[in-house]
């Protein structure tokens, strides 16, 4: 069987795991180099580069596909979108992996990244931002000795942090997730008053991020998920494919 999976997260690369060791020829498409890097590892073939609608549809005529699992960020709308639609257009199953909700206490929510941004303007004390880069546009208001950013260690997102006019000083690059005990070292290190983030479940490191802004007294801003295609659980998938596939079921994640 040959499947063709979407996707660099760690929802993305567990999948490519779980479907080799069942014997599954995997294809994983992923948009950026440093998301490459990460799934190769999974010992998947890997495409590297942003597809549109007709690029997907593209690939998937070229090759005999089974199904299609997009594995992509909860935020990532454009991209599901397009996927859902190049898998209607040539006929393919699609499975869409979701990720479960957190509780949203001790946090404001904003509707999205420019809500999230307003909700700053009139307010005084550094903040950090773990939203992303593509987001970073958003907060152009907001002076830049306030502003502290994490980001992957990818040159893609230092040329487009430096392009924002971020300090370098002012920029975190690591792979989270973080534990909560990191979180808070460096909520301490920059004396960081708001935390912006996005409602991004277990796999992003949500709950450590909140627990770690409790514990500083830091006010937390989060960015709602998007309305639309949820997704199914893990445990959901996982049942789909063996029950649709024949996949046995060995060791789980």
């Amino acid at each position: 069987m040959n499947f063709l999976v979407f996707g660099g997260t760690s929802e993305g690369r567990a999948v490519c795991r779980w479907l080799i060791r069942r014997g599954v020829s995997v294809t994983v498409s992923v948009a950026t180099d440093y998301g490459g890097t990460l799934m190769e590892a999974s010992g998947c073939r890997v495409f590297t580069g942003r597809l549109d609608e007709e690029e997907m549809v593209s690939r998937m005529e070229r090759e005999s596909f089974d199904c299609v699992i997009d594995a992509t960020h909860p935020y990532a709308e454009e991209v599901s979108r397009n996927i859902r639609a190049a898998c209607e257009r040539v006929r393919l199953p699609r499975y869409r992996l979701g990720r479960k909700g957190e509780e949203m206490a001790d946090c404001q929510l904003a509707p999205g990244p420019t809500e999230s941004a307003e909700l700053l303007t009139d307010t005084s004390g550094n903040i950090l931002l773990t939203t992303g880069v593509k987001e970073l546009h958003f907060f152009g208001k907001i002076p830049r000795e306030r502003l502290y950013v994490r980001i992957l260690p990818s040159v893609e997102s230092l040329q487009m942090a430096e392009e924002a006019g971020v300090m370098s000083s002012h920029l975190i690059c690591m792979q989270g997730p973080f534990s909560k005990a990191l979180n808070a070292a460096l909520l301490r290190q920059w004396d960081i008053r708001f935390l912006v983030t996005k409602c991004s479940g277990k796999a992003g490191g949500f709950s450590e991020k909140l627990e770690a802004a409790k514990e500083t007294g830091v006010q937390v801003i989060a960015i709602g998920r998007p309305a639309g295609d949820e997704g199914m659980d893990w445990e959901t998938l996982v049942r789909l494919l063996e029950e649709d596939y024949g996949l046995c079921e060995e060791e789980q994640r």
